[in-house]
């Protein structure tokens, strides 16, 4: 069964650290290159240099936002003797699609038998989190271990003098679990243990969060899961409307909930139930009427501009700063996640094709968001429409 995992700002497994198999001090594992991508050096050797491993995934938000801040440090080290290197486990095809929207200054390689991957990772599958930085010495030595972000010029220049910075003074990624403060791991673990035991055929469950601190969404074929979301992001999703269709109450319009539903043996037709299931276990009445608005209608214009996925079983959509990442969706659920980011100019499809797409979006404006679908072929046409405004009352 194919899911869509939806990580806001940062990817949900990066709160739960397991043991890594690469130590402070170690000697470092073997670095396999399956293919050099971009900013290519004459002398691929990597013999006795320092070396700024970095870990990274074209469908990773957090590392692509790390990627300014990476540049601008080998923009300072420019006549170093550092050798930074971004390492993927990603088909050339792909890194060079997202190069044409992000610029990397660093050596990109991949290594898609993930020989690298598993030897600085867990030693049998390979890497649980992303993005992560590794830096070896000319000895050939692990002299730090941590997240791109907290590579900062002084540590670099400890580096370039030999040192070997000790983990308790940056970022421990090596600790065997970390969980979340507060209820956050309760409400959330809770959502994605139902979801994963195939003991439970069916479940419905609608409460008030009991933090405000994270957000978890999984959907599936006939089940959703949504933790500590607005409850009126909520209806919107459970109902394929735009929260500017749907008035709420005020005194529950803020409010956060947590929503599980789970029928394996349903159907997708159920799904379309649920948003009036969720108002009748909270007593609300909805009262329907029609207006005329106007809207953006989005078609795809040409086809060749769209960058089709090689993912076969995973969807996610990943927070980059101003931008979201969405692989592997279609562009239809491409379409229904933004409307439930924007507050107006709701989206509806017009002629559109069928397949999984990678698209790099930037949100920081309505019109940041057309222009950036435009680029992938997808054009925008206002146009009126009749819409249903649903009134939700007790």
């Amino acid at each position: 069964m194919k899911y869509l995992l939806l990580v806001f700002c940062t990817i949900l497994y990066l709160n739960s650290f397991s043991q890594s198999a690469i130590n402070v001090g170690d000697a470092a594992p073997a670095i396999s290159i399956t293919d050099w991508i971009a900013n290519v050096p004459e002398n691929r050797s990597l013999k006795d240099k320092f070396v700024v491993l970095e870990f990274w995934a074209t469908w990773c938000g957090p590392c692509i936002e790390a990627v300014p801040h990476m540049n601008a440090l080998q923009e300072k080290f420019a006549n170093s003797k550092l050798c930074f290197i971004s390492m993927t486990d990603e088909p050339p095809s792909l890194v060079i699609s997202t190069m044409k929207r992000v610029k990397f200054n660093s050596i990109v390689v991949s290594d898609q038998q993930k020989s690298t991957h598993i030897r600085y990772g867990d030693g049998k599958k390979g890497l649980e989190r992303y993005p992560l930085a590794v830096l070896i010495n000319n000895k050939g030595f692990i002299a730090w271990i941590g997240e791109p972000r907290n590579l900062s010029e002084q540590l670099l220049k400890k580096f370039l003098k030999g040192e070997i910075i000790s983990e308790s003074k940056i970022d421990n990624l090596k600790t065997v679990k970390v969980e979340p403060k507060g209820d956050n791991s309760v409400a959330q673990n809770r959502g994605i243990e139902i979801m994963n035991d195939i003991s439970i055929l069916y479940r419905l469950e609608l409460r008030e969060s009991q933090s405000q601190n994270y957000e978890a969404m999984r959907s599936g074929s006939t089940s959703q899961y949504f933790g500590s979301v607005g409850f009126q992001e909520l209806c919107s999703r459970l109902s394929n409307k735009s929260i500017n269709e749907i008035i709420v109450p005020d005194n529950i319009k803020y409010k956060k909930y947590d929503f599980i539903y789970k029928n394996q043996k349903g159907t997708n037709s159920e799904l379309d139930s649920l948003a009036y299931r969720v108002y009748k276990l909270l007593g609300l009445k909805r009262t329907i009427q029609l207006a005329i608005t106007e809207a953006n209608e989005i078609s795809v214009s040409d086809e060749k501009l769209l960058e089709k996925s090689v993912a076969t079983n995973f969807s996610s959509i990943s927070g980059a700063g101003e931008n979201v990442i969405f692989s592997s969706i279609s562009i239809e659920s491409l379409i229904k996640e933004l409307n439930f980011r924007l507050d107006s100019d709701r989206l509806y499809l017009g002629k559109i094709v069928e397949g999984n797409y990678n698209f790099f979006i930037n949100m920081s404006s309505h019109q940041s968001i057309f222009n950036s679908l435009e680029s992938y072929g997808l054009t925008v046409k206002k146009v009126e429409r009749k819409v249903e405004i649903w009134t939700l009352e007790f």
